[in-house]
Order: C-alpha cells, then structure tokens, then sequence
C-alpha cells in the first residue's frame, strides 16, 4: 500500500520541482547563481516567498506548516527509539522493572538521542 503513495509524492515532488524551475526561467533568474539564495534546498521556501510576497500570511503560514511537519517527523523518531530501546533491551534484561521505572527510562533514552543527535556532525 505505501509504493502508490510513495510514487505519487515522488511525482508530486517532481513537478514542484519543474514548476520552480519553470517559474525561474520564465523570469530569467537563476536565485542560486545571483546568490540570493547559498543552498539549492531554499530553492522552494525562496519560490513561495517571491510568490506570495503580496499576500500577506502565506508565507507565515508555508514555514509553520514546514517546521510542524519537521517537528512532527523528529518527535516519532524520538518516540519510536524510545520505544523500541526500552521495550527490546531494557524489559528483557529488567525484568521486575516497575512501569514508572520503564517511563522513566524512556524519557532519559529521549533526552540522550536529542543530546547524541545534536552533538553529532
């Protein structure tokens, strides 16, 4: 069930992708060479800046529903390590661990993923 979703996100990558680079080029600007941008990952937040720069509240709105949706996707990662390292290797090995005990775990493997996540390059 998930490669029908996965080919169309692909597909629906892709053609924002063309039509950033239609819009570009029908304006003769190349955002990355008149370094109006240093990363080709801006190359879309910097297509809906340019616009909606009339509008005002869309582009408030495209980069919170971007950080939600980072901050969505970082906080199952967290959430599933959490898990899975304490219920595959801290229940077995602990077995007369009370609840509260395995909690609490889990909450420190959280903080130590978020630390080890941070401090690696």
């Amino acid at each position: 069930m998930s490669i029908p979703c996965f080919v169309i996100l692909q597909i629906l990558v892709t053609c924002e992708g063309l039509v950033a680079y239609a819009y570009f080029s029908q304006k003769g600007c190349d955002p990355i060479a008149s370094q109006q941008i240093s990363n080709p990952n801006q190359i879309i937040p910097y297509l809906v800046t340019d616009l909606f720069a009339g509008v005002p509240g869309i582009t408030g709105l495209y980069l919170s529903a971007l950080c939600s949706a980072s901050l969505s996707t970082i906080s199952s990662l967290l959430s599933s390590i959490s898990a899975v390292t304490s219920e595959d290797f801290i229940r077995p090995r602990f077995k007369k661990a009370s609840e509260k005990t395995l909690t609490q775990l889990s909450k420190l493997i959280v903080v130590f993923a978020e630390w080890f996540a941070l401090e690696s390059p």
